[in-house]
């Protein structure tokens, strides 16, 4: 979710091989799954019933990811990655969860050192100035 606004927009990756679980009411894990090569995930013979899913991430996919959507929290956040689900309804799409890489601020640093004659005195200088891409 590279723009931050809870939707998957065209020409944004989506994240294959991140774990998801999904737990019970009384929060025995009754499946694990992984996303796949287009970021979706399912769950397959569930009861109805109250569940909770939850991105684990096991291997390790999200590194480097933050938060950006949850269906619960939007855009807002606090984000908690997980989301508790009715099903007694029956079949739920559309739990999604967003994520997006930081945008890199680049800094550039000089140090200017440099011996004054009227004084005959080091005088030193930090220039720091920040380059946004």
């Amino acid at each position: 979710d590279a723009d931050r606004d809870g939707v998957v927009d065209s020409g944004e990756a989506r994240l294959p091989g991140v774990t998801v679980e999904i737990r019970d009411a009384s929060d025995t894990v009754v499946g694990v799954t992984t996303t796949d090569a287009s970021g979706n995930y399912s769950f397959t013979g569930l009861a109805s019933g109250s569940y909770t899913v939850r991105v684990t991430d096991t291997a390790g996919v999200l590194s480097g990811y933050f938060p950006t959507y949850e269906r619960t929290g939007g855009t807002g956040g606090p984000f908690d990655y997980l989301e508790v689900l009715d099903l007694t309804g029956g079949d739920l799409t559309g739990v999604n969860f967003g994520y997006g890489q930081p945008t890199p601020t680049y800094v550039s640093v000089s140090w200017l050192k440099a011996l004054t004659s009227a004084s005959r005195k080091w005088r030193s200088k930090l220039c720091v100035s920040v380059l946004m891409p």
